[in-house]
């Protein structure tokens, strides 16, 4: 075992060390139960809020999952939604996705999870035209006989029709501060379409 005087290197933190009762301390915190403030405390700068700290660790800060009556026409997706997987439901009218203004960095996974292909479509778009799509999606025919490759043309496409999205439908976006780089996958009888 330890000899009280043993001590320890911290990872990623090279100055820093710890005996070994401090150690067992360490290995003793799997049922830490610090609130935001004392955490907040500890680390100069950090403003974390104990929901934002318990999102982390229960996962619900990696998604986030639609209902139909909230995106009946239209839905603003949230700069504080980046790095999330956004599902998708069958919707019950067309719906607009509008993307946040854009800030380097932003991104987003947009998945359908529909329980049949969607009787309505999707569109996805920016809030000014200067903040064009760069990139395209593949694009598998419902009956499986058909991939094909659709691009935008990098500077003038803002918007992304995707018609009635079927299962496996992915769209990924990822800003640069101006533009949204974009890729995935459209599953539907139709291809989708740039403007």
């Amino acid at each position: 075992m330890f000899s009280q005087n043993d001590e320890f290197w911290v990872a990623n933190v090279p100055a820093a060390t710890v005996t070994s009762a401090q150690a067992i301390v360490l290995q003793g915190l799997g049922g830490v139960t610090a609130t935001a403030a004392e955490i907040n405390a500890g680390v100069d700068g950090l403003t974390a809020t104990a929901v934002e700290i318990t999102n982390k660790f229960d996962g619900s800060s990696s998604y986030k999952v639609l209902a139909s009556t909230a995106i009946a026409a239209a839905y603003s997706i949230l700069a504080a939604d980046s790095g999330k997987k956004i599902f998708m439901p069958d919707c019950t009218a067309n719906c607009t996705l509008t993307l946040p203004a854009p800030v380097a960095g932003l991104n987003y996974k947009v998945i359908y999870m529909g329980g049949a292909e969607d009787a309505e479509d999707w569109v996805i778009k920016t809030t000014a035209t200067g903040n064009a799509f760069i990139g395209g999606l593949e694009h598998q025919d419902l009956d499986g006989n058909t991939i094909e490759t659709v691009y935008s043309n990098g500077s003038g496409h803002y918007i992304l029709t995707l018609d009635k999205p079927g299962a496996g439908t992915i769209v990924e976006l990822l800003c640069n501060g101006t533009k949204w780089y974009m890729w995935g996958r459209s599953v539907s009888a139709t291809v989708p379409a740039f403007s």
